[in-house]
């Protein structure tokens, strides 16, 4: 890994998942916790960070698809919990 390569900015070239997370094709398919996990992340590290930066980018395609999620009012923004496999007893 190059030192001066930003740790923020996904590598496309390294699979398939860090090439639709740099496009940013992944925002729409995120649960609603992915999605605010990596909202607060990265708004945490836009302090500093150039105009064009990729994050700031990120950040406002996140918040875009939070706002669409929002006022959606058949989408269900709570948190979904896992269901527990049949067969382990709780």
């Amino acid at each position: 890994m190059n030192k001066y390569q930003d740790a923020l900015i996904p590598n496309p070239l390294a699979s398939d998942r860090q090439y639709e997370r740099f496009y940013c094709l992944d925002i729409s398919g995120l649960e609603d916790m992915e999605l605010t996990d990596e909202l607060n992340y990265l708004r945490a590290h836009l302090w500093g960070l150039p105009p064009i930066h990729w994050a700031r980018e990120r950040v406002f395609l996140l918040e875009e698809e939070m706002k669409k999620r929002k006022g959606n009012p058949r989408h269900d923004f709570r948190i979904q919990y896992t269901k527990i496999a049949e067969g382990i007893k709780v």
